[in-house]
């Protein structure tokens, strides 16, 4: 017996509901959000970190040149 076989008992892609409480599976409900939406949304988190960085060094090099006069 395969390891996946021993793990996943079932041949469908909607595990029957024991499978989905005891190993606490998703059930649907994630499924069904847009991906697109998550990776949009991942992006512009990324997006926004940059510029806060892309800020914090742009103060520290101000500070720096005034530090140096």
């Amino acid at each position: 017996m395969e390891m996946e076989d021993w793990l996943y008992p079932w041949k469908t892609n909607k595990p029957p509901e024991w499978a989905v409480e005891r190993y606490n599976l998703d059930s649907g409900i994630l499924s069904n959000i847009n991906n697109e939406d998550f990776y949009f949304d991942w992006l512009k988190a990324q997006e926004q970190k940059i510029q806060m960085i892309e800020k914090n060094i742009i103060n520290l090099t101000k500070q720096i040149e005034n530090l140096k006069q």
